[in-house]
Protein backbone atom coordinates (compact mmCIF):
# COMPACT_ATOMS: atom_id res chain seq x y z
CA UNK A 1 0.00 0.00 0.00
CA UNK A 2 1.37 3.18 -1.31
CA UNK A 3 1.65 5.69 1.83
CA UNK A 4 0.42 9.28 0.76
CA UNK A 5 3.03 11.90 2.39
CA UNK A 6 1.15 14.60 4.44
CA UNK A 7 0.87 17.77 3.73
CA UNK A 8 -1.43 20.91 5.14
CA UNK A 9 -3.46 20.97 1.14
CA UNK A 10 -5.72 17.57 0.80
CA UNK A 11 -7.71 17.32 -2.25
CA UNK A 12 -10.53 14.51 -1.27
CA UNK A 13 -12.82 12.87 -3.62
CA UNK A 14 -16.37 11.84 -2.83
CA UNK A 15 -17.52 9.24 -4.81
CA UNK A 16 -19.74 10.49 -7.71
CA UNK A 17 -20.06 13.71 -6.05
CA UNK A 18 -16.74 15.87 -6.39
CA UNK A 19 -13.32 16.67 -6.29
CA UNK A 20 -12.12 19.26 -3.77
CA UNK A 21 -9.41 20.95 -2.23
CA UNK A 22 -9.01 21.97 2.00
CA UNK A 23 -7.10 22.31 4.76
CA UNK A 24 -9.30 21.22 7.18
CA UNK A 25 -11.52 17.74 6.29
CA UNK A 26 -13.36 16.88 9.33
CA UNK A 27 -14.93 20.34 9.04
CA UNK A 28 -15.34 20.83 5.33
CA UNK A 29 -16.28 17.33 4.37
CA UNK A 30 -18.16 15.83 7.49
CA UNK A 31 -19.56 18.92 8.74
CA UNK A 32 -20.25 20.89 6.45
CA UNK A 33 -21.28 18.53 3.44
CA UNK A 34 -22.25 16.03 6.25
CA UNK A 35 -20.23 13.15 5.04
CA UNK A 36 -18.79 10.16 7.14
CA UNK A 37 -15.66 8.86 7.60
CA UNK A 38 -15.56 5.78 4.23
CA UNK A 39 -17.79 8.01 2.48
CA UNK A 40 -14.42 10.26 1.07
CA UNK A 41 -11.36 9.29 0.09
CA UNK A 42 -8.07 11.85 0.20
CA UNK A 43 -5.86 11.39 -2.57
CA UNK A 44 -3.51 13.75 -2.77
CA UNK A 45 -1.58 16.22 0.01
CA UNK A 46 1.10 19.07 -0.20
CA UNK A 47 2.17 22.01 1.79
CA UNK A 48 2.19 23.69 -1.68
CA UNK A 49 -1.05 25.82 -2.64
CA UNK A 50 -0.40 26.26 -5.95
CA UNK A 51 0.72 22.54 -6.58
CA UNK A 52 -2.57 21.83 -4.70
CA UNK A 53 -4.70 23.87 -7.20
CA UNK A 54 -3.08 22.19 -10.41
CA UNK A 55 -3.73 18.71 -8.74
CA UNK A 56 -7.23 19.52 -7.97
CA UNK A 57 -7.84 20.86 -11.66
CA UNK A 58 -6.18 17.90 -13.05
CA UNK A 59 -8.42 15.37 -11.09
CA UNK A 60 -11.13 16.87 -11.25
CA UNK A 61 -11.02 17.10 -15.30
CA UNK A 62 -9.39 13.36 -15.57
CA UNK A 63 -12.27 11.86 -13.54
CA UNK A 64 -14.70 13.71 -15.54
CA UNK A 65 -15.85 15.80 -12.44
CA UNK A 66 -17.09 19.57 -12.92
CA UNK A 67 -14.27 21.51 -12.76
CA UNK A 68 -13.79 24.75 -10.87
CA UNK A 69 -13.91 28.27 -12.51
CA UNK A 70 -11.37 29.57 -10.02
CA UNK A 71 -8.59 27.81 -8.59
CA UNK A 72 -8.17 27.25 -5.22
CA UNK A 73 -5.34 29.05 -4.68
CA UNK A 74 -7.23 32.18 -6.61
CA UNK A 75 -9.97 31.86 -4.00
CA UNK A 76 -8.15 33.69 -1.08
CA UNK A 77 -6.60 36.64 -2.86
CA UNK A 78 -8.02 39.91 -2.01
CA UNK A 79 -9.81 41.90 -3.94
CA UNK A 80 -7.02 44.60 -5.34
CA UNK A 81 -9.20 48.01 -5.69
CA UNK A 82 -8.50 49.08 -9.22
CA UNK A 83 -9.27 52.94 -8.80
CA UNK A 84 -9.30 55.55 -6.56
CA UNK A 85 -10.87 59.16 -6.64
CA UNK A 86 -10.12 62.16 -5.03
CA UNK A 87 -11.62 65.71 -5.89
CA UNK A 88 -9.88 66.39 -8.97
CA UNK A 89 -8.63 62.97 -10.11
CA UNK A 90 -9.50 59.05 -10.74
CA UNK A 91 -6.29 57.39 -10.53
CA UNK A 92 -6.20 53.40 -12.21
CA UNK A 93 -4.06 50.96 -11.27
CA UNK A 94 -3.03 49.91 -14.75
CA UNK A 95 -0.86 51.51 -17.15
CA UNK A 96 -2.05 53.51 -19.89
CA UNK A 97 -1.33 50.91 -22.56
CA UNK A 98 -2.67 48.19 -20.26
CA UNK A 99 -5.63 49.76 -19.77
CA UNK A 100 -8.78 48.08 -21.88
CA UNK A 101 -12.15 48.15 -21.50
CA UNK A 102 -12.55 44.45 -19.83
CA UNK A 103 -10.17 46.20 -16.87
CA UNK A 104 -12.83 49.51 -16.44
CA UNK A 105 -15.87 47.25 -16.66
CA UNK A 106 -17.81 47.01 -13.64
CA UNK A 107 -16.28 49.95 -11.70
CA UNK A 108 -17.82 52.10 -9.69
CA UNK A 109 -17.14 56.06 -9.72
CA UNK A 110 -18.37 57.70 -6.24
CA UNK A 111 -17.31 61.54 -7.39
CA UNK A 112 -19.09 64.59 -5.90
CA UNK A 113 -20.87 64.98 -8.79
CA UNK A 114 -22.48 61.74 -8.29
CA UNK A 115 -22.35 57.81 -9.35
CA UNK A 116 -21.36 56.43 -12.08
CA UNK A 117 -21.33 52.72 -12.97
CA UNK A 118 -18.39 51.95 -15.43
CA UNK A 119 -21.24 49.13 -17.28
CA UNK A 120 -21.88 51.86 -19.98
CA UNK A 121 -20.00 51.23 -22.93
CA UNK A 122 -19.46 55.28 -23.44
CA UNK A 123 -18.27 55.75 -20.16
CA UNK A 124 -15.77 52.89 -20.63
CA UNK A 125 -14.51 54.76 -24.33
CA UNK A 126 -14.31 58.32 -22.77
CA UNK A 127 -11.88 57.25 -20.10
CA UNK A 128 -9.93 55.06 -22.94
CA UNK A 129 -9.94 58.45 -25.08
CA UNK A 130 -8.96 60.59 -21.94
CA UNK A 131 -6.75 58.51 -19.44
CA UNK A 132 -3.41 60.56 -18.94
CA UNK A 133 0.35 58.63 -18.26
CA UNK A 134 0.75 59.15 -14.01
CA UNK A 135 3.83 60.95 -12.95
CA UNK A 136 3.73 58.40 -9.76
CA UNK A 137 5.05 55.56 -11.87
CA UNK A 138 4.08 53.64 -15.06
CA UNK A 139 1.76 51.22 -13.67
CA UNK A 140 -0.86 53.93 -13.34
CA UNK A 141 -2.86 56.44 -15.00
CA UNK A 142 -5.55 59.03 -14.65
CA UNK A 143 -8.61 61.04 -15.68
CA UNK A 144 -9.95 64.45 -14.44
CA UNK A 145 -13.11 64.09 -12.75
CA UNK A 146 -14.46 67.42 -13.89
CA UNK A 147 -14.19 66.36 -17.38
CA UNK A 148 -15.40 62.93 -17.01
CA UNK A 149 -19.00 64.69 -15.40
CA UNK A 150 -19.39 67.27 -17.85
CA UNK A 151 -19.42 64.80 -20.64
CA UNK A 152 -22.15 62.85 -18.60
CA UNK A 153 -24.68 62.62 -16.36
CA UNK A 154 -24.41 60.45 -13.37
CA UNK A 155 -26.33 57.23 -13.39
CA UNK A 156 -26.82 56.26 -10.50
CA UNK A 157 -26.89 59.09 -7.43
CA UNK A 158 -28.92 59.35 -6.27
CA UNK A 159 -32.11 59.56 -4.25
CA UNK A 160 -34.44 57.99 -6.88
CA UNK A 161 -31.90 54.92 -7.34
CA UNK A 162 -31.81 54.71 -3.36
CA UNK A 163 -35.59 55.17 -3.00
CA UNK A 164 -35.93 52.20 -5.71
CA UNK A 165 -33.45 50.12 -3.70
CA UNK A 166 -35.66 50.68 -0.41
CA UNK A 167 -38.62 49.66 -2.25
CA UNK A 168 -37.39 46.59 -4.20
CA UNK A 169 -35.28 45.44 -0.47
CA UNK A 170 -39.05 45.43 0.74
CA UNK A 171 -40.68 43.86 -1.87
CA UNK A 172 -43.07 46.96 -3.02
CA UNK A 173 -42.56 46.25 -6.63
CA UNK A 174 -43.39 42.36 -6.73
CA UNK A 175 -45.50 42.11 -4.05
CA UNK A 176 -46.67 45.26 -2.91
CA UNK A 177 -50.15 47.03 -3.86
CA UNK A 178 -51.89 50.02 -3.19
CA UNK A 179 -52.75 48.92 0.59
CA UNK A 180 -48.95 47.80 1.17
CA UNK A 181 -47.55 50.83 0.09
CA UNK A 182 -49.65 53.11 2.34
CA UNK A 183 -48.48 51.14 5.23
CA UNK A 184 -45.23 51.62 4.52
CA UNK A 185 -45.67 55.26 4.27
CA UNK A 186 -47.61 55.84 8.06
CA UNK A 187 -44.26 53.93 9.05
CA UNK A 188 -41.91 56.05 6.87
CA UNK A 189 -44.04 59.19 8.48
CA UNK A 190 -44.03 58.09 12.06
CA UNK A 191 -40.46 57.71 12.02
CA UNK A 192 -39.93 60.87 10.06
CA UNK A 193 -41.98 63.03 12.69
CA UNK A 194 -40.07 61.09 15.25
CA UNK A 195 -36.65 62.19 14.39
CA UNK A 196 -37.93 66.24 13.48
CA UNK A 197 -39.17 65.56 17.56
CA UNK A 198 -35.53 64.77 18.05
CA UNK A 199 -33.89 67.27 16.34
CA UNK A 200 -32.38 70.28 18.05
CA UNK A 201 -34.23 73.58 18.09
CA UNK A 202 -37.41 71.80 17.60
CA UNK A 203 -38.30 72.06 21.75
CA UNK A 204 -41.54 73.85 20.29
CA UNK A 205 -42.89 71.22 18.28
CA UNK A 206 -46.12 70.79 20.17
CA UNK A 207 -46.61 74.27 19.52
CA UNK A 208 -45.62 73.74 15.40
CA UNK A 209 -48.39 70.73 15.63
CA UNK A 210 -50.71 72.98 17.32
CA UNK A 211 -50.40 75.18 14.25
CA UNK A 212 -50.81 72.64 12.07
CA UNK A 213 -54.12 71.16 13.28
CA UNK A 214 -52.50 68.32 15.08
CA UNK A 215 -52.43 68.39 18.86
CA UNK A 216 -51.29 65.43 21.33
CA UNK A 217 -48.53 64.26 19.11
CA UNK A 218 -46.04 64.62 21.59
CA UNK A 219 -46.27 63.79 25.38
CA UNK A 220 -44.41 67.14 26.72
CA UNK A 221 -41.26 69.08 26.04
CA UNK A 222 -39.09 65.35 25.96
CA UNK A 223 -42.08 63.13 25.21
CA UNK A 224 -42.01 60.37 22.84
CA UNK A 225 -43.63 60.89 19.56
CA UNK A 226 -47.46 59.47 19.58
CA UNK A 227 -47.65 57.15 16.59
CA UNK A 228 -51.06 56.03 17.00
CA UNK A 229 -51.86 60.11 17.53
CA UNK A 230 -50.43 60.86 14.42
CA UNK A 231 -51.84 58.03 12.30
CA UNK A 232 -55.04 58.61 13.57
CA UNK A 233 -54.96 62.01 12.58
CA UNK A 234 -52.91 61.36 8.92
CA UNK A 235 -55.79 58.80 8.44
CA UNK A 236 -58.58 61.07 8.83
CA UNK A 237 -57.09 64.33 6.83
CA UNK A 238 -56.49 61.70 4.47
CA UNK A 239 -59.88 60.42 4.20
CA UNK A 240 -61.22 63.64 4.21
CA UNK A 241 -59.54 64.04 1.01
CA UNK A 242 -60.28 60.83 -0.51
CA UNK A 243 -64.51 61.80 0.05
CA UNK A 244 -63.53 65.53 -1.43
CA UNK A 245 -62.33 63.70 -4.11
CA UNK A 246 -64.94 61.37 -4.39
CA UNK A 247 -67.77 63.90 -3.98
CA UNK A 248 -66.32 65.78 -6.39
CA UNK A 249 -65.92 63.00 -9.16
CA UNK A 250 -69.90 62.01 -8.72
CA UNK A 251 -70.84 65.82 -9.06
CA UNK A 252 -68.42 65.87 -11.83
CA UNK A 253 -70.27 62.45 -13.36
CA UNK A 254 -73.85 63.58 -12.34
CA UNK A 255 -73.86 67.28 -14.32
CA UNK A 256 -72.57 65.16 -17.27
CA UNK A 257 -75.31 63.00 -16.73
CA UNK A 258 -77.99 65.36 -16.72
CA UNK A 259 -76.42 67.23 -19.99
CA UNK A 260 -76.63 63.81 -21.97
CA UNK A 261 -80.34 63.74 -21.05
CA UNK A 262 -81.17 67.38 -21.84
CA UNK A 263 -79.34 66.74 -25.12
CA UNK A 264 -81.65 63.49 -24.86
CA UNK A 265 -84.99 65.49 -24.66
CA UNK A 266 -84.21 68.08 -26.46
CA UNK A 267 -83.60 65.79 -29.36
CA UNK A 268 -86.63 63.72 -29.23
CA UNK A 269 -88.42 67.09 -28.99
CA UNK A 270 -87.26 67.70 -32.62
CA UNK A 271 -88.12 64.73 -33.92
CA UNK A 272 -91.78 64.79 -32.77
CA UNK A 273 -92.09 68.40 -33.88
CA UNK A 274 -90.62 66.78 -37.58
CA UNK A 275 -93.44 64.42 -37.47
CA UNK A 276 -96.29 66.06 -37.04
CA UNK A 277 -95.34 69.09 -38.92
CA UNK A 278 -95.10 66.36 -41.82
CA UNK A 279 -98.24 64.73 -41.50
CA UNK A 280 -97.42 61.92 -38.79
CA UNK A 281 -100.05 62.29 -36.94
CA UNK A 282 -103.19 62.90 -38.99
CA UNK A 283 -101.83 59.62 -40.95
CA UNK A 284 -101.63 57.76 -37.55
CA UNK A 285 -105.15 58.90 -37.06
CA UNK A 286 -106.22 57.88 -40.59
CA UNK A 287 -104.53 54.29 -39.94
CA UNK A 288 -107.06 54.12 -37.18
CA UNK A 289 -110.34 54.56 -39.00
CA UNK A 290 -110.85 58.02 -37.56
CA UNK A 291 -111.20 61.20 -39.36
CA UNK A 292 -109.46 63.92 -37.72
CA UNK A 293 -111.55 67.15 -37.23
CA UNK A 294 -110.32 70.52 -37.06
CA UNK A 295 -111.75 73.36 -35.07
CA UNK A 296 -111.85 77.00 -35.77
CA UNK A 297 -110.23 78.87 -33.79
CA UNK A 298 -113.19 81.06 -33.00
CA UNK A 299 -115.11 77.61 -32.00
CA UNK A 300 -115.30 76.95 -28.01
CA UNK A 301 -116.40 73.46 -27.05
CA UNK A 302 -117.72 74.55 -23.74
CA UNK A 303 -119.73 77.69 -24.83
CA UNK A 304 -123.36 77.71 -25.23
CA UNK A 305 -124.69 78.90 -28.86
CA UNK A 306 -127.62 80.75 -27.99
CA UNK A 307 -130.57 80.09 -30.41
CA UNK A 308 -130.67 82.98 -32.80
CA UNK A 309 -134.11 85.55 -32.95
CA UNK A 310 -136.49 85.48 -35.71
CA UNK A 311 -136.59 89.02 -37.21
CA UNK A 312 -140.01 90.82 -37.08
CA UNK A 313 -141.46 91.36 -40.02
CA UNK A 314 -142.05 95.29 -40.04
CA UNK A 315 -144.98 97.05 -41.40
CA UNK A 316 -144.27 98.76 -44.73
CA UNK A 317 -145.13 102.61 -43.54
Amino acid sequence: MIELKKGKYKIYHIPGVKIGCTTNVKKRVEEEQGYKPGEYDILYETDDIVEASEAERNLQKELKYKTDIKLYKDLFRKKMNKHSSSQATTTFKISPTDINAEYLRGITLELPEGVFELSNEDYIDWILTNVHASQFGPGTCYIYNKAFTKAFKPNGTSTFNKIRDWAKDRNLYQKGDSKTQYVKLMEEAGELMKKVGDMPGMDNINGILKQMGVNGMMGGKKGKFNKNAFMSHLNKEMNKEKMKERIKKQSAENKLKKQEEDKEMVKKMEEYNKWVESGGMEELLFSLGEKPERSSRDENPNKESKPKKKKKKGKNK
